[in-house]
């Protein structure tokens, strides 16, 4: 699915959207896993993982994520834990 408000090449994927990367004649299909405006984070389908550049790496989304409308695209924060202290 492709959102026309950006060009194909600067196209930020969704968490949950499956991916597809060619090198070198081998096409490499993965998960994003993160995504933020300067990077994607893809488990690749053979269990390696690896950032990918918008606008410099090449790759396609070959599907969608199930529901992407309640997706988040960035991972979440989590709060820092505050412990008692004795006194």
């Amino acid at each position: 699915m492709r959102r026309p408000e950006q060009h194909q090449d600067e196209l930020v994927p969704r968490i949950g959207e499956r991916i597809e990367m060619h090198r070198m004649g081998i096409a490499f299909r993965g998960t994003v896993n993160y995504a933020d405006q300067l990077q994607v984070l893809v488990k690749w389908d053979d269990g390696s993982s690896r950032s990918l550049r918008v606008g410099r790496d090449r790759f396609q989304i070959i599907e969608p994520a199930e529901d992407a409308n309640d997706m988040v695209t960035h991972a979440p924060v989590r709060k820092a834990e505050r412990h008692p202290t004795s006194y």
